[in-house]
């Protein structure tokens, strides 16, 4: 709560609620200029980690950077 974390094209927002869905927001979006957005459902989402697993690793990368940006 508090941090700001400054993303750029191509980048993932969103990563937490898909894998754990339901548990409520940990983070407000604001976006500083026009934004193109795909919305991907879990199920969608878990076929492809379980179809490619290099993509699950390349998650997996998302989420510590995350956390360490805000750690």
């Amino acid at each position: 709560p508090g941090h700001t974390i400054r993303l750029g094209a191509g980048e993932l927002v969103g990563e937490i609620e898909i894998l754990a869905p339901g548990a409520g927001r940990i983070a407000d979006v604001f976006a500083e200029g026009p934004v193109r957005a795909i919305a991907v459902a879990q199920d969608d989402l878990r076929a492809a980690l379980e179809t490619e697993p290099r993509a699950a690793w390349a998650l997996l990368g998302v989420l510590a950077s995350r956390f360490r940006e805000t750690a």
